[in-house]
């Protein structure tokens, strides 16, 4: 093996008996500093020694050539130390696109598994760079800063484009990062190139195996543009601004906990599936599911500005969700909901926790919150977003629906084991749920509705009875367990309302109060699908009740 100073000074020179020569430094764009090169074929050289160009050393003996597992940009001609450096807002800088796309071609050519850096000071781009090979992997495979990229203010990128593309089956991202400045893209003004970081192309076909590990994009259209992937995705972050931290069009994506998207406005698109888990926190929107199977994902809904998440038209998804700090920000929008519902059916949607802020600072910046918004119809259809299931959800302290309206069309569908006030204002399916309860003067009078799950339907006349049970106390000693049955005959499918009846019967007692309790002005309402009805309690105290219907049966089965 020689040693020799630079690349440059070993072009020309006779090395015979060298299989090996090893440059020991930098002195001039492309001169391969500390390289190891290979003698590869000497019988294939003839003709003058000339510069062929980075990676290769042409010899008075023959090719020496850069071989070895790893390459790194600096040895094609990347800079980023002194005025070569990038500034943070890429208003200067070398652009070093040129160099990765050369160690990316010469990697592919000569069997290279990875391409990195050496330096971690920050190294400019102006122009795409493309990863087209199934056995490169780009990036220093360790933190996302041990490689640490700023696009250029002076660019030729393109709109629609990725900054970073891949475009080969099993090529793989993992360690670098990339700052894409407002003076390239600023999606919160508009102005600029949409123009994302990572982008992958399946050129009208799926995009599968490929791997995006460590990797950090900050600004641009799209942070992450995954188009037609199946792929694995860990540990990458999105920061704002941004119009979409993760845009995912492809399905059978599986995404890591560590992966986060902060700071933009729509933190986590997918139009077709994805598995796994994924952190969205003080996006205007932080999940966004348009269609798309499957969907299982843990979503951590951290402090959204207007809504946690929204499905459209979304079948058969299973979502385990955290909320925390819905519309508790600055920055938050009018009114804030936990989930947005629309043409969306079968989905289960299981809580491991929520979390409101109470503290004083935070309450004055804080939105009103609601915790399910159901849109009035789509093309007509008001029963549009039906038999969804909400498990395990304490909602103490947010309204369930903005008004009565809303609330309608949320009883479509199914809560249980959910705590809350609010929630309590359900029947038919909502069989675990607690309530506030209603504070009764001696022989007071509380009036209650509740909304049904399903609609009767079928010939006329039908039956609709509702079942459920009240507790009504007086003290920790003494109360009384009630079971309730309303029964309301539906004569036609004219009417806007039909009366009922109420059948009250003692279940349990403890203590040796009386307990008078008797419901009067039992109504049914065909518009809202409700049930109402007026409960007056005991006449010789004060006293605590609630109310919870459990059970709705209708004797032509039109539920």
């Amino acid at each position: 093996m020689t040693t020799i100073a630079t690349r440059a000074a070993a072009i020309g020179q006779d090395f015979t008996g060298s299989e090996i020569i090893e440059t020991a430094g930098y002195a001039s764009k492309g001169d391969g500093g500390e390289g190891t090169y290979y003698l590869i074929d000497p019988a294939a050289y003839s003709g003058a020694p000339a510069d062929a160009g980075p990676g290769t050393i042409e010899c008075a003996n023959g090719w020496y050539r850069l071989l070895g597992e790893t390459l790194f940009i600096e040895q094609f001609g990347a800079k980023s130390s002194g005025p070569d450096q990038a500034t943070l807002d890429g208003s200067s800088g070398f652009d070093n696109a040129q160099a990765i796309n050369d160690a990316l071609a010469f990697a592919t050519a000569n069997g290279a598994h990875r391409v990195g850096a050496r330096s971690e000071t920050r190294f400019g781009v102006g122009s795409k760079i493309t990863i087209s090979d199934k056995r490169i992997t780009f990036g220093n495979c360790t933190s996302p800063l041990s490689l640490d990229m700023v696009a250029l203010a002076a660019n030729d990128f393109v709109a629609g484009e990725g900054i970073v593309e891949v475009t080969a089956n099993r090529a793989s991202l993992d360690g670098f990062s990339l700052t894409i400045p407002t003076s390239v893209c600023d999606p919160v003004a508009g102005t600029g190139t949409q123009v994302s970081g990572v982008k992958t192309v399946g050129e009208g076909k799926l995009i599968y195996h490929n791997r995006i590990w460590n990797v950090e994009v900050a600004g641009g259209h799209k942070a992450f543009d995954l188009v037609g992937l199946e792929g694995d995705i860990r540990k990458t972050r999105a920061k704002g601004p941004y119009a979409y931290g993760y845009h995912v069009t492809g399905s059978d994506n599986e995404f890591s906990p560590s992966c986060t998207a902060a700071d933009g406005d729509i933190g986590f698109y997918s139009d077709a599936g994805a598995e796994g888990a994924m952190h969205c926190v003080r996006n205007r929107i932080n999940f966004h599911f348009d269609s798309g199977l499957p969907n299982r994902l843990f979503c951590f809904d951290d402090t959204p500005l207007e809504i946690g998440i929204w499905c459209q038209n979304v079948r058969g998804a299973h979502f385990l969700t955290y909320h925390g700090k819905v519309g508790q920000h600055a920055n938050a929008a009018a009114e804030a909901h936990y989930i947005k519902l629309e043409r969306s059916r079968h989905c289960t949607f299981e809580n491991v926790a929520t979390y409101r802020a109470q503290d004083a600072a935070t309450l004055a910046v804080s939105a009103p919150a609601y915790f399910l918004d159901v849109p009035a119809s789509w093309n007509g259809d008001p029963w549009s977003s039906v038999r969804n299931r909400f498990l395990g959800y304490q909602l103490e302290g947010v309204d369930l629906a903005k008004d009565t309206a809303t609330l309608e069309r949320v009883a479509h569908n199914t809560f249980l084991g959910c705590e809350g006030g609010e929630v309590s204002r359900l029947a038919g399916d909502n069989h675990q749920l607690t309530g506030k309860g209603e504070v009764l003067a001696a022989g007071g009078t509380a009036s209650f509705t509740r909304f049904l799950t399903r609609r009767p339907g079928g010939e006329y006349p039908h039956v609709l009875r509702v079942l459920g049970r009240a507790i009504v106390s007086r003290s920790d000693a003494e109360d009384v367990l009630l079971d309730i049955s309303l029964r309301v005959p539906i004569l036609d499918g004219v009417a806007a309302s039909f009366a009922g009846t109420a059948h009250v019967t003692e279940r349990e007692k403890t203590g040796s109060g009386n307990y008078s309790v008797s419901i009067a002005n039992v109504s049914y309402k065909v518009a809202d699908n409700s049930i109402g009805f007026d409960l007056t309690g005991p006449a010789n105290f004060a006293s605590k009740c609630e109310v919870v219907l459990t059970d709705v049966l209708c004797d032509n089965g039109g539920f």
